[in-house]
């Protein structure tokens, strides 16, 4: 279990695929698949591809999966 500090510290740098799901708790498979299908935004990053994503990213899906409209985006 994560610390508040430490979930702190995750959020204030691009996170990884496991991050991302023992922040919204669901499998890491729900996060690859929600990527897969351009639900949630990702990055690939390095020779090896590895996945990242931003936090602002990860905040904006929340929002969205939530019904509210994310900041700046134009409801239509």
């Amino acid at each position: 279990m994560l610390s508040m500090s430490s979930v702190d510290e995750l959020l204030d740098r691009m996170l990884t695929l496991n991050e991302v799901a023992y922040l919204l708790h669901v499998h890491p498979s729900t996060v690859r698949r929600w990527e897969k299908n351009g639900q949630l935004r990702a990055y690939r990053l390095g020779p090896k591809n590895v996945i990242r994503f931003k936090r602002e990213n990860v905040s904006d899906f929340l929002n969205i999966t939530n019904g509210v409209v994310p900041a700046g985006s134009n409801p239509s």
